[in-house]
Formats: C-alpha cells, structure tokens, sequence
C-alpha cells in the first residue's frame, strides 16, 4: 500500500507512539509520523515521493492502473495517493511581499467542500493548509462531505482526523446531494470565525499563504480576496507554475471566466508588484471573505445547481453592491485544473445546470445587457431558471448599482455587441456537413469552417449597417477582389461591409460586389465571383431579424 505521512501529537517513548497507532486501528503501513507541534521531534522519511512539488514517477504497472482510475477524479489517483499528505513545497513569495502581523488579522474558517473526491487529496488540502498557518488565526477547518457515495473515501477521512494534531479538522455531511454552489452555502453556517476561506478539495497551500490573504480583508470587510493559483499537474501532482500575478479575470458573454492582461486602468493604482490587483471577476472557488459580507450578499444563489457561474455572480453582486474583488500577489495555493469536472447530475433530465445558472446571472445582474448573452447562447432562452425573485428583492434591497455602472466603473473597456441586427448566431453552409464559422480563439488571420457547436467561437452577427461581427471587437474583412476573407479589429471601413441576401443565402462583400466562397481544399473562405446556382456561396444563419 502506498505510504501517507501523517502528523501525529504522540508524546513521549516510542512504546507509546506505537500504542497510539494500535489505539486508532489503522494499517500500519498507512502511517509516516509526523510532528507538527513545536517541539516534538520529527521523523523524517527518506525519498518522499512528490516533496518539493516535484513529478512523481510510477512504474508501468502502476501507470496502468491510474490511467485505468483516471476517469474518477479527472486526476491520476495512484500519483496522488503516494505522495505525502505533508509534502514540502517551493517558497514561492517574493520578496518583495511584505510581513505582516498575525496580531493584525481576523481568525478564519477554512471550508473544503468534496465530492467522491480522493481522501488522500481532499486530506492534503486541509493538512497543507494547517501546517503553514498560524493556529490562533486558523481556527477550524471543515470538510463538507456533499453525499459522497464512495464511502471508503469517507472512512479513510473520518479515521485520519481523530489524530490529535488535527483536532481543529470536523466532517460534516450534506442530508442530500447539494451540489458545489449550494453544498458551500450548507458549510458557511458551521463556520464559527470572522472570515470565511473557500478552497477545492485538490488544492495544496504554500507557505506563507494565510496572513496575506486575510490581510485586505482586516481593513476592508466589503473586499473578496483570491489568492495567486498555481497549476497542479493532474498526471504527475507537480506543481508547474507560481509566477508574480499579472492579469486579473473578465467573463465573455457566454458568461464563461477568462483571464486578461491587467489593463492600464487598473496598473496604475498599483505601485509595485506584489500590490493587490483589482479584478472584475474572481476566477472560481478559491476566495476569503468576511461572514458578514458573505451573509449580507446572500451567499451564493441557492437556485443554482451543481456548478458554474457562481463566481461570476458573486463577483457582480460584490461590485454591484458596494464591494470589490482582488488578487493577492503574495499568497500563492496550488490546484488541480481538470479538463473534465467528474461531478455527476443528479437531477431527472439533462444536465443544463451551467445555462440554467448563467441565465439567472443574465437575469437578475445584466439588467438591459442581457440580450449580449441570449445572443451567445440561444438555446438558454427557453431553459427553466426557476424562480429570481429573491434575487431581484436581494438587489433592490442593497441599492445595487446598475450593469451598465459595473461596466464603465468596473470593466470600463469591455466590448458591448450591438443590438441592431439583422441576423445572429452560427453561420454555416446550407448544403455543407454540419460545418460552421469559426474564429479559433483568434483575434486576427483567418476563419476557418468546423463542426458546429454554437458556442461563442461560432456565434457571429450581421449589423443593420452590414458589419459581420464576432461577439469580441472582431469584424470580417477583405481588401480587394478574389482575397482571402481575413479577420481584425472592428473599425469604420467600406472593407468591412456586407449584405446578406437571405433568399438565395449570398453574403456579398459591398466595396468588391463579390461574395463569400468556400474552399473546401484549404478549408478557408474567399472572395469570388456571386454565382446563386455555387453551393459554395450559400450560407444560413442560426437566427435572423425582421
């Protein structure tokens, strides 16, 4: 069985170290003891696999047997169960981040919320966590157990935290399965201390981390702190990166999370840095926040399901309602970022619950704005939300500011789609496979046709005035006669203007009275000749306009 190391308030001879073991009932080579309390001597095993946050290395049978295990966790379990629940890690603050009194800070709760999740990984959160945290300003940390099902899991927890040394660790259980935003809310109320501290349970803290995290927080009630986050390998648990914070979080009008460069606007108000970096959006789970604050906006919205859009909403109603949103250069956590989230639906039907939410966002935060997301995703306008209205009395009750203030106070520089249009969403040929526009996730250079999937990529809108439109400040272009159709910034330019002809599905260029073909060798678009009867020309849109 691989080995744990855990940490064990045993005082005394070694006779009695060992009765402690046989006392808990555990497999003796479950257990590497540790000391954590100042004082106690250390037993220091040899070749931990994983200190340092360096890769671990399996052996081909066991290689196999976490690829076989893989699809559990969206992580490699066998990897993750050989290292060290106290495994060392870099020192990743600069020094330039300064020290802080501890005297200064408000006490924390930490609140793990998991789902069949590993014990071994859900355990080095909350132990990475303790060991590099001042006790008088950690208080507790609770582990919400959201109706795990994998109940060996559970056992392996429940045993583990009757160690002396994590007496400030508690499990409690959901009476159902919750899902992750509702399954937060649950754990909120146990918490007993001033500010809340919300981790995944596959994350490692580094040290250091606590005290510059709570620090903005002591002074200012109404701030949402997210500390910088370092990639964990899910294949090998390195950690990869921990670099000095240089961007902040924006959403598109999918309403999905995406990173961008600190804009000049927001540089700056800072003079150094490791100073905080004001954020319109929290990047998801990891924040600390006072009770108070967190209460006052209430909590997440409890009608969301399962997970997404949670950090957006409560970015908004932090903003929106008198509050802020930073990043904290200095406190550095890892965590495990997973292509794939393995929490399972639990409700009868399919799983809209990402739209569902999202379109509550719209709903209640988006104010007159909200016609930018219906027109990145369609298929939400006829979704059931469920019932707002106590987010709507929520809003009006705090004399929330307006979306249109978030954007020019908050953002300031985000593109707004226009609301004259004639047609919107997918374009794609009427006679092709199923293949539409695409832009890549590129800015400029050319689009390309691929597999439909309707989502913000594909999305495009045709402008009464005739600019072809990406949901970004991208527009359609082409120079002259017979040119590639290339994309770049939208500006005011006759090479940017098209007409759409619905009837027979031409979308002619108006400056070179030529029109938008296919080339199915190069899988690009150009100008030709407009020929109705050439079904390389004939193009549909998703949706149209009177």
């Amino acid at each position: 069985m691989n080995r744990v190391f855990l940490v064990v308030a045993c005082i005394g001879a070694w006779s009695l170290l060992l009765s402690c073991l046989l006392l808990l009932n555990l497999p003796n080579d479950l257990l590497e003891v540790r000391s954590i309390d100042e004082g106690i001597a250390k037993i220091m095993p040899q070749n931990r696999p994983g200190d340092g946050g360096y890769p671990v290395s399996l052996s081909h049978e066991e290689s196999k047997e976490g690829e076989e295990t893989y699809h559990l966790n969206q992580f490699n379990r066998v990897v993750a169960r050989k290292i060290p629940l106290d495994r060392t890690l870099p020192d990743f603050r600069s020094k330039l981040c300064p020290t802080i009194d501890i005297k200064s800070l408000p006490t924390a709760s930490l609140i793990i919320i998991f789902n069949n999740e590993d014990s071994r990984v859900v355990l080095r959160t909350a132990i990475s966590c303790l060991i590099r945290a001042p006790a008088d300003v950690l208080r507790e940390v609770i582990l919400v157990d959201d109706f795990s099902d994998r109940m060996e899991n559970i056992e392996e927890i429940s045993e583990i935290i009757k160690l002396p040394s994590y007496s400030r660790i508690r499990m409690v259980r959901t009476p159902t399965r919750y899902g992750l935003i509702r399954a937060k809310n649950y754990g909120s109320r146990f918490a007993t201390e001033s500010i809340l501290v919300f981790l995944d349970s596959h994350c490692e803290c580094t040290e250091g981390w606590l005290p510059p995290f709570l620090s903005p927080i002591a002074t200012n009630h109404s701030v949402i702190v997210q500390p910088s986050i370092a990639e964990i390998d899910p294949n090998n648990f390195s950690f990869l990166r921990s670099e000095i914070l240089e961007f902040q979080g924006i959403f598109n009008w999918n309403l999905l999370f995406i990173w961008r460069s600190i804009p000049p606007h927001d540089e700056e108000l800072r003079s150094s840095s490791v100073d905080l970096i004001r954020s319109p959006t929290l990047a998801g789970g990891l924040f600390a926040i006072h009770k108070d604050w967190w209460n006052k906006l209430g909590r997440y919205d409890d009608g969301m399901e399962l997970w997404g859009g949670e950090n957006l909403e409560l970015s908004l109603k932090s903003w929106m309602c008198g509050g802020q949103v930073v990043y904290q250069p200095c406190s550095h956590i890892g965590h495990v970022f997973r292509g794939i989230h393995p929490y399972k639906w639990y409700k009868d039907g399919p799983n809209n619950s990402y739209f569902q939410n999202a379109k509550r966002l719209a709903e209640v935060w988006l104010d007159e704005y909200k016609f930018a997301f219906y027109m990145s995703s369609p298929t939400a306008k006829n979704l059931d939300m469920g019932d707002i209205s106590e987010q709507l009395a929520l809003k009006k009750r705090l004399n929330c500011h307006s979306f249109k203030w978030y954007l020019e106070n908050v953002v300031k520089d985000m593109y707004i789609p226009s609301n004259n249009f004639t047609a919107h969403g997918s374009v794609r040929m009427k006679f092709g496979k199923g293949h539409c526009l695409d832009r890549y996730n590129k800015d400029h250079g050319p689009p390309y046709l691929y597999e439909c999937h309707h989502k913000s990529n594909q999305i495009l809108y045709l402008t009464t005035d005739g600019y072809f439109h990406f949901l970004t400040d991208v527009c359609l272009w082409a120079g002259q006669p017979e040119d590639a159709i290339s994309m770049t910034k939208c500006k005011k330019t006759d090479n940017m203007l098209f007409f759409y002809k619905k009837d027979s599905g031409l979308i002619e260029h108006l400056s070179t009275k030529q029109c938008i073909t296919f080339n199915p060798e190069r899988n690009s678009i150009f100008l030709r000749q407009c020929d109705s009867m050439n079904k390389d020309q004939q193009w549909k849109f998703q949706f149209y306009h009177s």
